[in-house]
């Protein structure tokens, strides 16, 4: 039997009517500013850089456009860095995802790359097909543990041979 339906049916809606008031709120590592504070530590950080449009805001009759610079995060092309940094250093400092960290140590890549030496056999492990794998790969390479980057066959050869910008030890 074919499960898939007839081009004149619709499909079945599942709502939750509860989604429509929920909001997101902020973590308190966010508020507190421990996850800035953990990001500019890292090499290479930088705020990103903000380039008005005039010509798109005035095509959309808005006041002003700004779009975000994204090709420079963290020596990568892709703000992707941000999260697997973060979830490095989540993992190694014991945190459970939505808790901060026990300590907020000054130099924040220092800490990482000793709590990843006391963890003889780390490795770290990703699934992607782009930018992601090369951030969890330059997190592991800044922190002196080894990553394995799984691809699916389809991706192109040039974002499968794509390594992260090298890293300074």
């Amino acid at each position: 039997m074919d499960a898939t339906p007839d081009a004149g049916q619709p499909l079945p809606w599942f709502a939750r009517p509860q989604a429509r008031s929920w909001a997101c709120g902020i973590p308190e590592q966010v508020r507190s500013g421990a996850v800035l504070a953990f990001h500019a530590s890292l090499p290479g950080y930088a705020p990103t850089p903000l380039t008005e449009v005039p010509a798109l805001a005035a095509e959309l009759g808005a006041g002003r456009v700004f779009v975000k610079d994204e090709s420079s995060r963290l020596g990568l092309p892709a703000f992707k860095v941000l999260g697997a940094s973060w979830a490095v250093h989540q993992l190694l400092t014991g945190a459970p995802a939505g808790e901060p960290a026990a300590t907020a140590p000054a130099d924040g890549l220092a800490a990482l790359r000793e709590l990843a030496a006391g963890r003889p056999g780390l490795i770290f492990v990703t699934a992607t097909d782009g930018n992601h794998g090369r951030a969890v790969a330059r997190m592991a390479r800044l922190t002196g543990a080894p990553a394995r980057v799984f691809v699916p066959a389809v991706t192109e050869p040039a974002t499968r041979g794509a390594s992260p910008a090298r890293v300074p030890r």
